[in-house]
């Protein structure tokens, strides 16, 4: 019995050594001092849900958790051990901020105050840039299995993240979600706000130009167009349907321009070869007989070729025959 009652109490003994070890361990910076500060931008405005980190200087490694500043900008930890700490302050938009601070076991702490210096707009606006590109790469992915209502959550969380000047890159792209579903006046209405940030906006003007050749406004699809550099790609619909508008009012030179642009831009269409044949039969006979080859050579099962055929077996017709 009494041996037993030995094991018992060395076991006892033992734990608690353990358990004491650990606890110091874990608690090296532990002690009787204070820390205790205030953190405000640099024109003295209070920053609220800083993160402040404190470790021991002499060990990087050792501290207690991060704090985060209260709506005053203050934060305050008890039970440090005395000693020379190191400081971080790190609080979006603004420059990281290090120093040492001064702990005291036995007297009251001094209150640290750290004025954080705001990062350079271009920095600012990349890092914006970057944290929603995150969103982008999410959205874009819900949209290629179908999930436009997942992806649009999406695009709209970037644009909440991004500063007004970068958020008609992002409405193009989700105004051509609802375009993919029919909805145009929807997807108009979120063009309409994105030229209204960015006139210049290609890529929304590009997308404005389509919906509105599509729905036979093609004074308004041209307005828009002359406002895009000639070297941009256009969507070859846009350019078609154009050049055939301006065909059906037999204004050919105005025709041809487009149906040129968009084999310029898109060569391996093939309807482009056949509307620009058309044109050219009153314009340049002999570019026409080029265009109908190429396009019976693209595309010699659509309706169109045997028609094409009949043009170029005209053309090619011995005079007077």
């Amino acid at each position: 019995m009494k041996q037993k009652t030995l094991i018992l109490v060395a076991l006892v003994a033992a734990l608690v050594v353990t358990m004491g070890a650990q606890d110091v361990f874990a608690q090296a910076w532990s002690g009787a001092g204070r820390a205790k500060g205030v953190v405000t931008d640099h024109e003295g405005n209070p920053v609220k849900g800083a993160k402040v980190e404190l470790v021991m200087i002499l060990d990087r490694d050792t501290g207690p958790p991060a704090l985060t500043t209260d709506k005053k900008g203050k934060f305050s930890k008890l039970g440090l051990k005395g000693g020379t700490w190191w400081v971080k302050v790190n609080a979006d938009g603004f420059k990281l901020w290090t120093g040492p601070y001064e702990i005291y076991s036995h007297s009251a702490p001094e209150n640290l105050e750290v004025k954080l210096e705001p990062l350079a707009e271009e920095v600012l606006r990349a890092q914006k840039q970057f944290k929603a590109q995150d969103r982008l790469d999410a959205a874009k992915e819900l949209a290629a299995k179908g999930d436009l209502e997942g992806a649009r959550a999406e695009y709209l969380a970037a644009i909440d993240e991004l500063d007004q000047q970068d958020h008609p890159v992002v409405l193009a792209v989700l105004a051509s979600t609802y375009m993919g579903e029919g909805d145009m006046t929807k997807a108009k209405e979120i063009l309409q706000q994105s030229l209204a940030i960015n006139p210049e906006h290609i890529s929304s003007l590009k997308t404005m130009a389509a919906i509105y050749a599509a729905e036979g406004n093609m004074e308004g699809a041209e307005a828009l167009l002359a406002k895009i550099p000639a070297d941009e790609v256009i969507h070859a619909n846009t350019t078609m349907n154009l050049g055939m508008a301006h065909y059906n009012k037999g204004e050919m030179e105005q025709a041809k321009n487009f149906l040129d642009r968009t084999i310029r831009d898109h060569p391996d269409v093939p309807l482009a070869y056949y509307f620009r044949g058309l044109i050219n039969l009153s314009l340049e006979p002999d570019a026409a007989k080029v265009d109908f080859k190429k396009f019976i050579e693209l595309a010699p099962d659509l309706p169109q070729a045997a028609e094409a055929q009949e043009y170029l077996t005209y053309l090619e017709a011995p005079a007077g025959q």
